[in-house]
């Protein structure tokens, strides 16, 4: 997206606001954060009066603050700018990267995207990395013909541009923009996804991340999953963690008095963070998580999420996961790659069509069904993404094909 320039201020630096020294980055978002809170507040006095505060106002805040979120950082950061690339991360397309290196490594792959249709010469020409460009270019243009406007010749009629996109907002990797090669006017866009390792949608470990508080069930009826663990299993897990016994009242007492765990609504809005900066009861227990009763702690959450599952997973909303993968999936193509090569991929829309519950699996993950194909199945994962039992609890959602679909 491109960004509107920014009108210097005479009397005050760009990096500091004139009293505090807090950084702009800051001052803006603590001033959106302002108006989107007065905006809730209007909001919830309106729908409180109206509905005659026959809804959980608490709960709904709180799905508002975090819907709301992403949308935060989007405005205030401006979209992460992505640092340009050097002729030595086309090495990243033949490495494969730690777990824990995973999201670092991608940030220096995608922006090479950006230059692949026509790498620079010193690039092609470099000594050590020139024939890893001319390779994962060549493959990037083959593969480009299945996105392109029209079929491709020994001429092509077109330029590729590549815009990255950056933070949650947004649900693929970058915008791939086919020019016309003499007026420079936009032909086509399309919406790509970007992964490593795999020739297809179904060999990824997830295609699709919904955090645990998002809508999967009807919310009236069924809580989710963070607050059925804050309700049911939290106090035990202190407990455990402060050397305990979950399952004594008195014991329990004694935990929290120890480590009070915050309301509620403060709760829900600050398990779905990535890290525990700002959040000390988290932070405590994060730095507590591999030092005092661990197995015990994994156990007690494992139960949590089989407990969950085993009362509400067969009431899933399949409606509502429908619309979110429609939502999100259609018009979207995969460029992955894998031995060497870049392959393209989608989900079809015969895929997403007439989903059923099919079952619970390993006590942990929902398993659905394509009526229409029945090779098809989606497998509903329920993890915590960042530290067991302490920090975003979330859907980890993957595709399962039975048999290899035949792509053109």
């Amino acid at each position: 997206m491109e960004q509107e320039p920014q009108q210097a201020q005479p009397t005050t630096p760009l990096s500091t606001t004139p009293k505090s020294g807090r950084s702009t980055k800051a001052a803006a978002t603590h001033l959106t954060l302002q108006v989107r809170d007065n905006l809730i507040d209007i909001v919830m006095r309106v729908i409180t009066r109206e509905y005659n505060n026959a809804i959980d106002a608490n709960r709904l805040r709180s799905i508002i603050v975090a819907e709301t979120d992403p949308l935060i950082t989007v405005t205030t950061t401006q979209q992460a700018q992505h640092k340009p690339p050097r002729v030595q991360d086309i090495d990243a397309f033949f490495k494969t990267s730690s777990r824990d290196q995973n999201d670092a490594t991608n940030k220096v792959r995608e922006p090479v995207l950006t230059l692949l249709s026509s790498p620079p010469t010193e690039f092609l020409a470099h000594e050590t990395y020139g024939a890893q460009w001319t390779q994962v270019s060549g493959e990037w243009n083959k593969v480009m013909t299945k996105l392109a406007p029209q079929p491709a010749d020994t001429t092509p009629r077109h330029k590729i541009k590549v815009d990255l996109k950056a933070g949650r907002l947004f649900n693929y990797d970058a915008d791939i923009t086919f020019l016309d090669d003499e007026t420079g006017a936009t032909i086509t866009k399309q919406k790509a996804e970007f992964k490593y390792n795999a020739a297809r949608v179904n060999e990824l470990p997830q295609f699709l991340s919904l955090q645990a508080k998002y809508s999967l069930f009807p919310t009236t009826a069924i809580p989710t999953y963070d607050e059925f663990y804050y309700t049911n299993y939290l106090t035990k897990y202190v407990a455990i963690d402060t050397g305990r016994n979950p399952n004594d009242a008195d014991d329990i007492k004694l935990a929290l008095a120890e480590l009070p765990i915050p309301p509620l609504a403060e709760y829900l809005n600050s398990v779905t963070k990535t890290d525990t900066k700002d959040l000390p009861f988290f932070a405590q227990l994060k730095e507590r998580e591999d030092i005092l009763f661990k197995k015990e702690k994994s156990a007690l959450v494992d139960e949590s999420i089989a407990q969950y599952l085993a009362l509400y997973g067969s009431q899933i909303d399949v409606n509502a996961f429908t619309n979110k993968l429609v939502a999100d999936q259609t018009d979207k193509h995969y460029i992955l790659w894998k031995n060497g090569r870049f392959h393209h991929d989608t989900i079809t829309e015969e895929e997403m069509s007439d989903i059923k519950f099919q079952s619970i699996k390993n006590g942990n993950t929902i398993v659905l069904q394509s009526a229409t194909k029945p090779s098809i199945t989606y497998h509903l994962l329920l993890r915590w993404r960042n530290h067991k039992g302490i920090l975003n609890p979330a859907w980890q959602i993957s595709l399962r094909r039975t048999r290899t679909l035949v792509r053109q």
